[in-house]
Formats: C-alpha cells, sequence, structure tokens
C-alpha cells in the first residue's frame, strides 16, 4: 500500500518596497525623533494649542503627549498590519493640528523642542511622509504577527511609557534643559485669593527701571492684569481687539520673556496704548497658555480667563 503525499513548497517572502521601508522606519524615526527632542529640549507651553483645551495638568500632558507618539513609533514598527494605516492616521492628525496652528497665526509649533521649525516647514515634511505612504510601491497583503512579536510590543510601550514619567520625575530630562526651575502656572487656583498669596508672587513684575509692582502700586481698585508673551499670535490679536483703544481701566501688561530658542519679533510688544507695560522677573521659567487676563479688585483675584 503506497501513501501519496503532496510536495511541500515554501513561497519566498517578497522583498519590502520603497513604501514599505517609509512606513517600518521612515515614519517611525520621524515620531521617535520629534518625541525625544521635546523630552530632552522642550516646555509643556511649546505644545501645539489645540493641547491646551484638554482637561490636564500642563506637565502632565506634555508626558502623555511624548509618551504617545513614542508607543506608536514602536507599534509602526512592530506591527505588521496596524503599521500602514497607523502611520496614515497620525501624519493626518499632525497635518490637521499643524492646519489649525498656521490658521491661527503662528509661526512655530513646539513640535520638536528646542528645535524651532516654521510651522509650513513642518506640514511640507508630515505632507511629504504622508504622500509617500499612500503613493509609493508597497507588497500586497499583510504578513501575521506572531504572539512573541505581540509580547515584545507590549514590553516595548510599557518600557517607554514607564521610561518617559519615570525619567522625567528622576531628572533624566535635565541632560539637556533643566526643568527644576519651571514655575507651571495655575491660573483656576488664585480665583478669590489675594494677589501676593498665588504664584504670580513668585515672578513678581517690573518696569524697564527694575521697579517691582503689585496691584497695591495703583490707586485702583478695579485693574486688570494680562500676561502675554511677544512671540503668541494669540496675545496680539487680544490686545488690538480688547485693549487698544482708551477705556480708562487700569491695565497691566505684564511680558513673559520667550523661552530660549525662540526669536521676539521687531517692534512693539503689543498694541495697547494706555497700559503699564512690566516684564516678569521668572520670565522664560514660566510654564504657562498665554495670554492670560486677570481681573483684581481690592488686591483680590476676581476671574481669571485664559483667553488663547
Amino acid at each position: 500500500m503506497f501513501i501519496m503525499s503532496s510536495p511541500t513548497t515554501s513561497e519566498p517572502v517578497p522583498r519590502p518596497l520603497a513604501g514599505d521601508r517609509l512606513v517600518r522606519f521612515g515614519v517611525p524615526l520621524w515620531l521617535a525623533g520629534g518625541a525625544l527632542l521635546k523630552f530632552f529640549t522642550g516646555r509643556p507651553d511649546e505644545l501645539p494649542a489645540v493641547f491646551s483645551r484638554l482637561p490636564f495638568d500642563q506637565s502632565a500632558l506634555f508626558l502623555m503627549v511624548i509618551a504617545a507618539e513614542l508607543v506608536l513609533a514602536a507599534t509602526i514598527a512592530l506591527h505588521r498590519g496596524l503599521a500602514r494605516a497607523l502611520a496614515i492616521a497620525v501624519l493626518s492628525v499632525f497635518l490637521v493640528v499643524l492646519t489649525t496652528q498656521w490658521a491661527s497665526g503662528s509661526t512655530t509649533c513646539g513640535c520638536l523642542g528646542a528645535v524651532v521649525l516654521p510651522t509650513w516647514v513642518m506640514m511640507l515634511i508630515d505632507g511629504a511622509l504622508l504622500a509617500g505612504v499612500l503613493l509609493l510601491p508597497r507588497r500586497r497583503g499583510v504578513q501575521a504577527v506572531t504572539p512573541a512579536r505581540m509580547y515584545a510590543l507590549t514590553a516595548v510601550s510599557m518600557v517607554l511609557i514607564a521610561g518617559v514619567f519615570g525619567g522625567f520625575h528622576f531628572g533624566a530630562a535635565r541632560l539637556f534643559r533643566d526643568h527644576s526651575s519651571w514655575l507651571v502656572l495655575e491660573p483656576a487656583s488664585w480665583v478669590g485669593r489675594e494677589f501676593s498669596r498665588t504664584q504670580l508672587a513668585r515672578f513678581m513684575p517690573m518696569d524697564a527701571a527694575g521697579q517691582a509692582y503689585s496691584p497695591r502700586s495703583f490707586p485702583e481698585d478695579d485693574q486688570t492684569w494680562v500676561l502675554y508673551r511677544r512671540t503668541c499670535p494669540h496675545c496680539h490679536t487680544l490686545f488690538r481687539e480688547r485693549f487698544s483703544t482708551i477705556s480708562g481701566r487700569r491695565i497691566v501688561a505684564v511680558d513673559l520673556v520667550p523661552p530660549p530658542g525662540q526669536n521676539e519679533p521687531a517692534g512693539e510688544s503689543v498694541e495697547c496704548p494706555e497700559c503699564v507695560r512690566m516684564f516678569a522677573t521668572a520670565g522664560s521659567d514660566v510654564v504657562a497658555r498665554v495670554p492670560i487676563v486677570i481681573q483684581v479688585r481690592a488686591g483680590i483675584i476676581r476671574s481669571v480667563e485664559q483667553a488663547y
């Protein structure tokens, strides 16, 4: 009795094409590079403005964004089945965020930490990557992901998340930028408190002659204090729309020095003919989303508006 057996053939695995290489290597390296630059050289208030609307602490949100980018980079590199779809989704989200920044007048996005590139340059880079992922030739069909690779991806993701939060907590990011002196502003906690008993007292504003001021320095009970930065397009818009005409109120404009790596635009800081102009003593160490409009009455902060 003869037992017939069919011959076994092994089909060669096709070589990766340009589109495959871009998805598996180019996009993850771009994501990971941006995340690491933010971790070692960035600041929470340099993230695109859209993130400021999320209900999270600025420092925690900063680390969450970095961890998410690193995990996405690892997933695209290791998970064949999800790589292309994730790359398309991530780059599309980046382009939406950058378009929002560009439309609002922002010239930079803070996407690469201290490496400052114009918003339109970042849009070109992300757009070119997305076009490459969509149009470059690639292999058809998706190879199965082995359990071992899934275990590896899970382990790598856990290590990356722990590394970002733990490394920041234990000072790894200080190798390039010392964040121990950061003053992260929490404006919601100021309402109902005396001006001198809030975080504002830690960077008492002063004029060009070096004289320090507080609400008690002025005779008016009702005062408006505005924290802003010259590099902030929303700040210029706010002053043009609300403080460019004479109102008779005491308005104090406090200029927070731009963070390192950002160039101050030439000319006047803001349009405000009746403003008393001050500079913050802490300056670039202040982490805040500006502009912040503070209404003060008899030395007590009555309301705070983050008008971005």
